[in-house]
């Protein structure tokens, strides 16, 4: 709806927001590769006797290695956040953010000859193969938000919100890449320094009107958003080279080249209105949106400086029929504008990135259970998309036009009372439909057509086994291309988890709160490789994890 996304779904991460019930839980734990982590969750009213004034603190901090060897990373997070509820219809909401991660990092693309397929001397690389120079890789990033919403209720169907929101982000970066020859490989060190800040603004009314038997939700507002991104990039192309398969870490030369030096802005309003109506059993939702961007591009090595100007208007409908037995089968089409900051190697600024989506789907929800079962189809098409240069390490293109089309279905359903399921097969073909590269037709890499997963959840409530409760379940990705011309592809593969806790409140009610749990993914530790998006990009899965964890609320 708000535009500022491109199609086939968004993640909508909401943040924990104070609430009226006082909440308090803490959780410790401990990992493969010497993990440890810790986590707080405490809120409610600030005064015991009044609920004018709620606040709510979250804390989470962990530290250890990675599967990789020589790897490691840590993160320290806080969000304090506190609601004031001025009168019965109106609240200010103040919220903060602060995350600091460092951390060598495992990002480990290796070359096809030798995870893939075997190499010239018969063997694999090891999974646990570290590319980089110990003392060297590194990885840092800060990032500070600061939040303010209001929102006031003029009467029960007139409602203002107001949404104010600061992301300031920095990040050093440091890794050696190959290029391999066979056995070995030529590492390059990049080095890169970045900071970016977005300042989002949004300001709506929602009205509910009746016009006969006709009922309207009708929603207005205007937003801003100001996007800027410096970026520092240095790159030293003297390292030794190194043997992928018995590697000698040490012999290094140090002499970096600063290469990049960009500066870039994106300026975004939107002005947007929808109207959702319903007659009986049918809903029917209107919406459009005009944008206004504004791009601003400024090499600071080549004393460059590009502009560009892009407006659009994009719409969107959907209906929905409640046919009755928790059945409603539904039809949406909508269209999308994304300004893209930055430029290609050429130094010609990036053109918004635009999409349309159309779908089509059933949703039933049986009577009476707690159950959902949905399926939908879809066909998305997207101009201006961007991907890596290969020509040009560092820099990105636009490829053209690429179109998705694909089905999913999904299954959420309680079966027992102990027993609770989650089931989805998806499938996905996804083609470049236009390109000046000469792959058009081409499937796109790295994105397997079919996928699916299956997790099954049961507890106890009764008996010996009081208290404990058990989870499995199954991810399966196909075989999916490994590079552009679709010549080769990468096995499908199936991986298992598992998972088991015990509230130890069912054995003494002194430990009331209490719960213990054991979590393992790729339980079987198998070894594959997951995806590879052209020759010299190919990664291993994620080996066997264990996470074993307690957690105590009161």
């Amino acid at each position: 709806m708000f535009g500022q996304n491109q199609p086939g779904g968004i993640v909508n991460m909401v943040s924990k927001k104070p609430t009226g019930e006082k909440r308090h839980e803490v959780r410790l734990g401990v990992a493969s590769h010497d993990r440890i982590n810790g986590a707080l969750d405490v809120g409610g009213p600030l005064a015991s006797d009044d609920d004018s004034v709620l606040y709510r603190v979250l804390a989470l901090a962990n530290s250890g290695n990675e599967q990789i060897g020589y790897t490691e990373s840590q993160r320290l997070f806080i969000a304090p956040s506190l609601t004031w509820n001025l009168s019965n219809a109106s609240a200010i909401t103040v919220y903060l953010q602060a995350q600091r991660d460092d951390a060598v990092p495992d990002y480990q693309p290796l070359p096809m000859i030798g995870t893939l397929k075997r190499g010239t001397n018969g063997k694999r690389i090891d999974r646990d193969f570290f590319q980089g120079e110990p003392g060297y890789n590194d990885y840092m990033r800060e990032q500070y938000i600061f939040g303010l919403n209001f929102s006031h209720q003029f009467s029960d169907d007139l409602q203002l919100r107001q949404s104010l929101r600061y992301v300031d982000y920095q990040g050093f970066y440091l890794r050696w890449y190959a290029n391999p020859e066979m056995t070995t490989a030529t590492r390059n060190k990049l080095d890169w320094e970045q900071r970016n800040n977005t300042l989002s603004i949004d300001n709506n009314l929602e009205l509910k009107i009746d016009t006969g038997a006709l009922e309207h939700t009708l929603l207005a507002g205007v937003d801003y958003r100001r996007f800027s991104r410096k970026y520092d990039g240095y790159n030293n192309y003297y390292a030794e080279p190194i043997d992928l398969y018995d590697p000698d870490y040490g012999v290094i030369s140090d002499n970096p080249v600063m290469d990049y030096q960009w500066d870039n802005t994106v300026n975004q309003t939107g002005l947007y209105f929808q109207d959702q109506i319903r007659w009986n059993d049918l809903i029917l939702t209107l919406g459009g949106r005009q944008d206004w961007a504004g791009l601003n591009n400024k090499d600071l090595l080549a004393d460059t400086h590009t502009t560009r100007d892009d407006e659009s208007f994009t719409g969107r409908v959907g209906v929905t029929w409640l046919a009755g037995n928790g059945i409603a089968p539904y039809l949406s089409y909508s269209e999308s504008f994304l300004p893209v900051v930055g430029s290609d190697y050429s130094g010609k600024a990036f053109e918004p990135t635009t999409g349309k989506q159309l779908e089509a789907g059933i949703k039933h929800q049986p009577e009476g259970q707690r159950s959902l079962l949905t399926f939908s189809v879809f066909e998305i098409k997207q101009q201006n998309m961007e991907t890596e240069d290969l020509a040009h390490p560092g820099f990105s293109i636009q490829a053209g036009e690429v179109r998705s089309q694909g089905a999913e279905l999904e299954a959420k359903a309680q079966i027992t009372e102990a027993l609770n399921i989650i089931a989805g097969v998806s499938y996905l073909n996804t083609r470049i439909t236009s390109s000046n590269y000469g792959d058009e037709g081409k499937q796109v890499v790295g994105q397997a057509p079919w996928s699916g997963s299956l997790w099954a959840d049961y507890h106890f409530a009764t008996g010996v086994f009081d208290g404990l409760g058990l989870g499995a379940g199954m991810r399966w990705t196909g075989k999916q291309y490994a590079d552009a011309d679709n010549d080769m592809t990468t096995p499908s593969y199936a991986v298992f988890d598992a998972a088991v806790r015990y509230d130890l409140g069912r054995v003494d009610t002194s430990l009331r709160g209490t719960e213990v749990s054991l979590n393992a993914q790729n339980l079987f530790d198998r070894t594959y490789v997951s995806s590879c998006n052209w020759e010299l990009g190919c990664y291993y899965g994620k080996a066997r994890t264990l996470k074993a964890e307690v957690a105590y609320r009161w």
